[in-house]
């Protein structure tokens, strides 16, 4: 009985120091603007190397010349949007990186020509 109340006793100092160190702190609050900012850039970075490595195979099969015609013309369309795309995102890390924060017009704009650019080879 005696055993009991203890580890009872035990138990609750043990609950009472858990929700003490629970502060305003440690719960996590939304991103900043800047902080979205920069999840937006490493996303869009993501997404063009992926492409990028896709580009880079077909280019493969076309400098070996066993590229299918229809290859060959995705290659072309996602070279095209590759060098389009790539000093859209340059600006904006730039623009994030002096501290500001990209206009969301403009991070749609890139998102828009990524996703088209996955879509090329449908």
């Amino acid at each position: 009985m005696k055993r009991q109340r203890i580890v009872f006793l035990l138990l609750i100092v043990a609950l009472l120091i858990g929700c003490a160190t629970v502060t305003p702190q440690t719960i996590a609050t939304p991103p900043t603007a800047i902080e979205r900012a920069k999840m937006q850039s490493l996303l869009m970075m993501e997404r063009y190397t992926a492409q990028l490595k896709d580009a880079e195979s077909l280019e493969a099969l076309v400098i070996s010349k066993q590229a299918s015609v229809q290859q060959v013309r995705i290659y072309k369309i996602k070279r095209q949007m590759l060098i389009e795309v790539r000093p859209l995102i340059d600006t904006f890390d730039k623009l994030i990186a002096d501290g500001g924060i990209p206009p969301a017009g403009q991070e749609q704009q890139i998102f828009d020509l990524l996703n088209r650019l996955a879509a090329a080879a449908g």
